[in-house]
This record gives structure tokens, sequence and C-alpha cells, in this order.
């Protein structure tokens, strides 16, 4: 049986992020590289590798980066 869990379950500091601070562009994008990228009005935050074995991979990757930095820059 298929467990479904909510986005903002299974990635919490994405939602912290695209709730409070940008947003989050997926996919392959002419002329970069990465197929995850994490923005903010000031531009890339964070780029992911240019390919991952599912896109589960893509946004767990994401979530590892995005929560160390919301805890390196705003403590949390």
């Amino acid at each position: 049986m298929l467990s479904v869990t909510s986005f903002a379950d299974a990635y919490p500091a994405l939602t912290q992020w695209t709730t409070d601070h940008g947003w989050i562009e997926v996919g392959l994008i002419d002329g970069f590289d990465a197929m995850i990228q994490v923005l903010d009005e000031g531009g890339l935050i964070w780029e992911g590798e240019s390919s991952y074995p599912s896109l589960d991979a893509a946004f767990e990757a994401a979530e590892v980066a995005i929560a160390r930095w919301l805890e390196e820059q705003l403590g949390g």
C-alpha cells in the first residue's frame, strides 16, 4: 500500500522556505546545469546536481541544504 505524506511533513525546511523566504525551481532550464534550485529575491541560494535518481532525491538534497542554510543564516 502506498503511504502518502504531505510535502510539509516530508520537507519542513523547504516548506518554511517557500512560505517565508523564497521559491524553488525544479526542472532543467536552458543555461543552468542544476535540476533543482532554491532562490530568493536576491538570487540563487542553492543549486543541486544536474540529475537525481528521483524527484524525491532532488527534494531531499534541497531539504538538507536549506535546513542547514536556515540554521546558519537565521538560527533555524
